[in-house]
């Protein structure tokens, strides 16, 4: 099995009051590494089904099918909400483009960066 050079590092915070959630992805996002697999696991269990997220990418160094995999679970949690995804640059965003990830979720240009507000600092 092949590990991965930089391990994925994944944030999530939540809103106090609001069904909002800010998820921050970090490194290669290959999850071929068990351990980067249950972390992605268990950040997934902190978003609130059907609330809205916001997802930053700027930090992605690779991001393949393990990513579009990630976001299409994430999208399917938001619903009837939506999925923003922001900074997905380079490869990462050709990848999302080619998987036609703007069928699921909205995604921002390739530069612009995530919101910022009290749950997106």
């Amino acid at each position: 099995m092949i590990k991965s050079a930089r391990r994925v590092s994944i944030t999530v915070t939540l809103a106090p009051t609001a069904r909002v959630a800010m998820v921050r992805i970090k490194g290669d996002v290959d999850l071929l590494d068990p351990r980067d697999v249950n972390l992605a696991r268990r950040r997934l269990a902190f978003i609130p089904p059907a609330g809205t997220v916001h997802v930053d990418l700027s930090g992605v160094t690779f991001g393949g099918s393990a990513l579009v995999h990630y976001l299409a679970e994430l999208a399917r949690r938001a619903m009837p909400a939506a999925l923003h995804v922001y900074g997905a640059r380079g490869m990462t965003g050709t990848v999302l483009d080619m998987a036609r990830m703007g069928e699921v979720a909205v995604l921002h240009g390739r530069t612009e960066s995530a919101p910022h507000s009290p749950v997106c600092p």
